[in-house]
C-alpha cells in the first residue's frame, strides 16, 4: 500500500490515559473548486482552513495520505460521543480516516481497497474494537460518511483477513 505524506500541523498529543480501540470513518470534497473537488492537496489544505485533521485521507484513485501520526491526537471528531459506551473525547482513542467523496458521488473501489488495506495494517498495532462513522459519534452536527456502504466494507475485510470478531461496526452492530 503507497501511503503519501501531507502533514497537518493541526493536531496535539494524546492523554496519557488514551488506548486507540476506534476507527472514524468521515468523507469530505472540496465545495469551492469542481476542478479540486477531490484533489488531496486542497482537501487537507480546507482542513487546514478551519484548524482540523484526521490522521489519514484516501484520494479517488486509493492513494492514502498520512496527514497526522497515529501516535497524535488529530482533530477529526469534534464534539463527540460513543454511540453504545457513551464515552466522549473521541479523538483521543481514535483514528479518523477521511474518505474523498460527495453526498452525489459513490465511493470508489480503489477507496474501499485501500480502506481495507489500511484498516488491516492499523488492526496489527492497536486492539480495535469499534469502526464508526462520523455521523455515528455526532449525530446532531454530521451526516458522513456519505454514500458509505458498510455491508460492502465488511464483506471486503472479511476477504481480507480481517478479523472482526468482537468489533462494533457502524450500521452492522458487534459481529
Amino acid at each position: 500500500m503507497e501511503i503519501r505524506i501531507l502533514l497537518s500541523e493541526f493536531y496535539n498529543r494524546r492523554p496519557e490515559w488514551a488506548v486507540i480501540d476506534t476507527l472514524v470513518i468521515h468523507s469530505m470534497f472540496n465545495p469551492f473548486s469542481e476542478d479540486l473537488k477531490y484533489d488531496p492537496v486542497a482537501n487537507k489544505e480546507l482542513l487546514d482552513q478551519y484548524k482540523v485533521s484526521a490522521h489519514y485521507l484516501i484520494d479517488r484513485e486509493g492513494v492514502v495520505w498520512k496527514l497526522v501520526d497515529e501516535g497524535k491526537r488529530a482533530w477529526h471528531a469534534g464534539v463527540s460521543k460513543m454511540p453504545h459506551s457513551g464515552r466522549v473525547d473521541v479523538n483521543s482513542f481514535s483514528i479518523g480516516i477521511e474518505l474523498l467523496g460527495s453526498k452525489e458521488d459513490e465511493l470508489t473501489q480503489r477507496q474501499y481497497q485501500s480502506l481495507v488495506i489500511l484498516c488491516k495494517d492499523i488492526f496489527t498495532r492497536y486492539p480495535i474494537k469499534n469502526i464508526v462513522g462520523h455521523k455515528d459519534i455526532a449525530p446532531e452536527r454530521k451526516d458522513d460518511p456519505w454514500n458509505f456502504n458498510w455491508r460492502s466494507f465488511f464483506n471486503l475485510a472479511i476477504e481480507k483477513g480481517i478479523n472482526l470478531e468482537g468489533v462494533y461496526i457502524s450500521e452492522l452492530e458487534e459481529i
